[in-house]
C-alpha cells in the first residue's frame, strides 16, 4: 500500500484522499509520493509550435523548427540542474539552522558533489565536516542553469542552425572537442589534429555535457562569477552578461560575446517562456 512508503503523515493524507477522489492522475501521485521521499521529480517535458515563433529578423521554417526542437531540450536540462540546485539550498539552510542531516541526504549532496567535478565530503572525518558550509557555497558557484537563450545561441553559432556534419551525423551542436582516439570524429581537411570532435547518443547528451563543461571548466570560471554575483544581486542569470565569459570558448576571443548577443537580439523569441506548452504523454 501507499502508506507504507510515506513517511510524512501530512502527505499521506493528502495523497490518499486526492487519490481516491481522482483528484490526481497516477503519474502525479507518483510524484507526489516521490517528493514525500526526498527525491525531486523529473522535470515536465514541453514542446513549441515553429508557427509561433517570431523573431526580429526573419527566419526559414528549417531554422524555427530547429529552435522548436532543441530549446525544450534545453529547458529540460536546466530543470535538472534547477533540482540539484534546490537541494543543495536546502541542504545548506538546515546546516546553517544547526540542522544535521540524515545519511540519505548526506549520500545525496556527495553525489551532487562529485557529479559536479568536487571531491565528496568525509563525514567521519571532523577536519572535513566543519567545513561543510564552504563546501556547499563553493559548490552552488557550479550548481545553476545556464540562459536558455545562451544555450541556444551557441548551438546555432557552432552547428551552422543544426547543419553541420558534427550535428547531423554526431549530435554534436557545441563543437565540443575530446582528446582520446575514437571518441569522435577528425574534422575534415585535418587528418592529424591532435583532438577530435565528440559523437553523442543524443541530443540531450550534447546539451547535458555542454552545461557541465560551462559549469565545471576551469576556462569558464569568469562565467561562473559573473552568474555568482547577479545571484547576489537577486538578480537571473543573464544571457549576455554569462556570454562574457566565453573568451575562451573561440579562438576569436572576446569578440564572441557580440556573435552570441547579435543572435540572441536578432534570431531568437524575445519570450521563450511564453511558447513553451506542456507536452502531454
Amino acid at each position: 500500500m501507499i502508506k507504507q512508503f510515506i513517511n510524512n503523515q501530512t502527505s499521506k493524507i493528502v495523497i490518499i484522499l486526492c487519490a481516491q477522489l481522482h483528484l490526481i492522475s497516477v503519474t502525479g501521485l507518483i510524484c507526489l509520493i516521490l517528493a514525500s521521499c526526498g527525491h525531486s521529480p523529473s522535470p515536465k517535458k514541453y514542446t513549441i509550435n515553429p508557427a509561433k515563433i517570431e523573431t526580429k529578423n526573419q527566419l526559414t521554417a528549417e531554422q524555427k523548427q530547429f529552435i522548436a526542437e532543441f530549446l525544450p531540450k534545453i529547458r529540460y536540462e536546466n530543470d535538472l540542474i534547477r533540482n540539484d540546485r534546490k537541494n543543495v539550498i536546502e541542504y545548506l539552510e538546515d546546516l546553517h539552522k544547526s540542522k544535521d542531516l540524515s545519511s540519505k541526504e548526506k549520500e545525496n549532496l556527495n553525489s551532487i558533489l562529485q557529479n559536479y567535478d568536487m571531491k565528496p565530503i568525509q563525514w567521519n572525518v571532523k577536519k572535513e565536516s566543519g567545513r561543510m558550509v564552504q563546501r556547499i557555497d563553493s559548490l552552488l558557484y557550479r550548481v545553476d542553469i545556464i540562459p536558455i537563450k545562451l544555450v541556444m545561441a551557441q548551438a546555432i553559432i557552432e552547428s551552422g542552425w543544426g547543419t553541420s556534419r558534427f550535428a547531423t551525423e554526431g549530435n554534436n551542436y557545441f563543437g565540443i572537442h575530446c582528446f582520446t582516439k575514437g571518441c569522435g570524429m577528425k574534422p575534415v581537411g585535418d587528418p592529424h589534429s591532435n583532438f577530435e570532435v565528440k559523437v553523442f547518443s543524443s541530443v540531450h547528451d550534447a546539451i547535458k555535457t555542454y552545461l557541465h563543461i560551462l559549469n565545471t571548466g576551469y576556462a569558464y570560471k569568469n562565467l561562473r562569477k559573473i552568474r555568482a554575483n547577479l545571484r547576489k544581486q537577486e538578480e537571473k542569470p543573464d544571457p549576455l552578461e554569462l556570454a562574457k565569459g566565453l573568451g575562451q570558448y573561440s579562438q576569436i576571443g572576446d569578440k564572441y560575446a557580440s556573435i552570441i548577443g547579435n543572435v540572441i537580439e536578432d534570431y531568437l523569441p524575445e519570450n521563450i517562456p511564453a511558447l513553451m506548452e506542456e507536452k502531454r504523454d
